[in-house]
């Protein structure tokens, strides 16, 4: 099989400051695992060998993506056998010395040697790279398969192991062989321990590991394993996402997970409803875990680790369950957190307001909207009884004004709505960053309406149809609010001097309440806009209208009386 010559995912950078260095061993002291944490390691990068011993290749592929590290456990020790102290071209020392058995990593696959190796510059090296167990102690750390395959060969000090692709992985200098020629292995199924057996030769104590498949272009060659083995390395230290699914409900959902090795970096919780995350076809849906809690602070080291969801609008009504899980930041794996699953029950209770039509999914899609988070489902009855406005705007059309103001509004037929915040944005699917910046005077003008809700609630009922339960008007100002911000003293007309009777001219409230201005003054919208101005006279006595007919219904839901133009 033709290995193809591509970049994967290449190694982290890893700081290599000798401050950070940690020596981990000497002889017959077994450092504990957790000393050798993954935010501990280091390693330089591809091709920087000793100095002195060779000219190295400077090859950032992970020709192994899929292997396991070759030694079962942890911490462990890729450098140089020979170059290093205690090997035959190397300082003064002896093999257990503390240098042998600390960070950084060093590679030597195209050190020195007389071997025929066509990748490294020389065209002669080391093939493969030598790795020193947790302890200088020979036979006693476990080396293991590092894929699926079958044993081709044992040798007097060599096992070689081809994978299902065809790659072969060669170990040297073990004793305890546990395996044998044609045996079929299982990926971390132990196959000797990591020693010195060299047949007459000495050597230290060390694996040497090779990796051979075939190169295009090149033939069947020893690939350089350095970074393979990091890769493997980080994902053998790598710990678990932890956390906790903490409440579920009507409010929302809310946790917490930190991926332990990421240090204090915000993390992600990936939900699933109804099903776990193992379920074929499952769903999920990220949500960044970077919430300050202060009750995180002490016991995390670090505080904002926190996340939070909203209740989907389609569960609304039913009895449903939702799975948590933190995702490992190096390997993408999804683990379930503790309190998870958690029951989520919240029952269908429609906003008041009124319920605007929305176009399909053309709308639902320049909006942003998702049927499942933003979409609740109603029985037609309940849906009916809310009074009907005027269309839902069928894309969203963000502003500011150019004096420099930082509020963000959205036009809305000839009205323009203050969105209240950034949680209000982003809840809206809103992007400030795509906001078109109008002159203030200009935005100024518009008749001032309600402000966005915190959240879209939208619902359909037994029909197709789309609806979004909006705000009702604003009671009855006249004029627009000054552009910098809500509630501003206007400066787009006069206020209103009274209470409208229903029916005056220069009105049309019909059943869906729609407001028209019948006098052909120039629009206030946006530019483009063609025969429906506002004459905003009309509009203060409209509002002046809306009261009464509000009065006149006693507190009862009254239909919609349109601000917004045809």
């Amino acid at each position: 099989m033709i290995a193809p010559l591509r970049p994967l995912r290449p190694p982290r950078p890893r700081p290599t400051a000798l401050a950070s260095l940690i020596a981990t061993a000497t002889l017959a002291l077994a450092l504990p695992p957790s000393a050798a944490a993954a935010n501990s390691f280091s390693y330089r990068p591809a091709g920087e060998l000793l100095p002195g011993s060779g000219e190295g290749r400077a090859d950032d592929i992970v020709y192994a993506p899929s292997m396991r590290f070759p030694l079962e456990e942890g911490p462990a020790f890729a450098n140089s056998q020979v170059y290093g102290k205690g090997g035959n071209a190397g300082p003064a020392g002896g093999q257990c010395d503390r240098d042998n058995y600390a960070y950084p990593w060093r590679d030597n696959y195209c050190e020195s040697r007389s071997w025929e190796m066509p990748l490294c510059p020389s065209g002669t090296g080391h093939q493969g790279q030598d790795i020193r167990p947790a302890t200088c102690e020979a036979g006693r750390h476990w080396v293991v398969a590092v894929v699926d395959g079958t044993i081709t060969s044992v040798g007097g000090y060599s096992v070689y192991l081809t994978g299902e692709d065809g790659t072969r992985y060669d170990y040297l200098h073990m004793s305890d062989v546990q395996v044998s020629p044609g045996q079929d292995v299982s990926r971390g199924e132990r196959i000797g321990r990591v020693s010195n057996v060299y047949g007459s030769t000495p050597t230290t104590i060390h694996l040497h590991f090779n990796v051979r498949q075939s190169v295009s272009g090149v033939g069947v060659v020893y690939v350089p394993p350095y970074t393979s083995l990091v890769a493997s390395y980080e994902a053998l230290l790598n710990e678990p996402p932890e956390g906790a699914l903490e409440t579920a409900g009507c409010s929302g959902i809310a946790g917490w997970t930190r991926d332990p090795d990421a240090e204090s970096a915000p993390g992600d919780a990936r939900l699933y409803f109804d099903v776990p995350a193992t379920e074929e076809g499952a769903e999920g849906y990220s949500f960044p875990a970077d919430v300050r809690r202060d009750d995180l602070c002490e016991p995390l080291g670090s505080c904002a680790h926190g996340f939070e969801a909203p209740m989907p609008l389609s569960l609304l009504g039913g009895d449903h369950a939702v799975h948590a899980y933190g995702v490992d930041a190096l390997s993408g794996e999804e683990v379930e957190l503790e309190g998870s699953p958690r029951p989520l029950e919240c029952p269908l209770d429609l906003p008041s307001g009124v319920r605007r039509p929305l176009g399909g999914d053309g709308a639902l899609d320049a909006w942003g909207f998702s049927r499942f988070w933003d979409v609740a489902i109603a029985p037609d009855a309940e849906l009916l009884a809310l009074p009907e406005g005027d269309a839902f705007p069928s894309s969203p059309l963000l502003v500011r004004a150019d004096d420099g103001a930082a509020s963000l509004w959205l036009i809305d037929g000839a009205e323009r709505r203050a969105v209240p915040d950034a949680e209000a944005a982003a809840a809206w699917h809103l992007d400030p960053g795509e906001a078109v910046v109008w002159p203030a005077a200009r935005l100024a003008a518009l008749p001032l309406g309600p402000a966005l809700r915190p959240r879209p609630f939208l619902v359909r009922g037994s029909g197709p149809a789309l609806h979004v339960i909006d705000a009702p008007p604003l009671p009855g100002e006249g004029g627009g609010a000054g552009a910098g911000g809500a509630g501003e003293a206007g400066s787009g007309g006069a206020p209103a001097t009274g209470d409208a009777e229903e029916g005056a001219p220069g009105t049309n409230i019909g059943v869906h309440g729609q407001l028209r201005c019948e006098c052909g003054a120039a629009g206030a919208g946006a530019e483009g806009s063609a025969g429906t101005g506002w004459q905003l006279g009309l509009f203060a006595a409209a509002l002046g209208a809306a009261r009464t007919r509000r009065r006149a219904g006693g507190g009862a839901r009254a239909g919609r009386l349109s601000l917004r133009g045809s």
